[in-house]
């Protein structure tokens, strides 16, 4: 993979800026929605490792997402402690939304 240079990362970064204002999320927010769009389902626990960031960081962070239809939570067949978080279709056409301003 090839790395990127740092006025792409800041490039990158502005369109997210951007994204996250026209959307309504916060930064934190929408990297949840590009991760769970990118991988099709997560859990919290997963996110947390990913993130490198506590429960206590996370689950307010899934909660609210699911306050505003982006992401359902399913309970986990293999382990019913687990919630499996998925993008609503709502959640697929911010990350779709997301992933093309990036793309341009």
């Amino acid at each position: 993979m090839e790395k990127m240079n740092i006025e792409q990362y800041w490039e990158i970064k502005k369109v997210l800026e951007k994204m996250s204002r026209v959307s309504e999320l916060s930064l934190n927010e929408l990297d949840i929605v590009l991760y769970i769009g990118v991988k099709g389902k997560s859990t919290c626990e997963e996110l947390s490792r990913y993130f490198n960031r506590g429960g206590q960081n996370i689950h307010p962070r899934v909660g609210s997402l699911e306050n505003k239809g982006l992401i359902s939570k399913t309970i986990n067949p293999k382990d019913a402690r687990k919630k499996d978080l998925r993008l609503t279709n709502m959640g697929d056409r911010v990350y779709e939304q997301t992933v093309r301003f990036i793309l341009l």
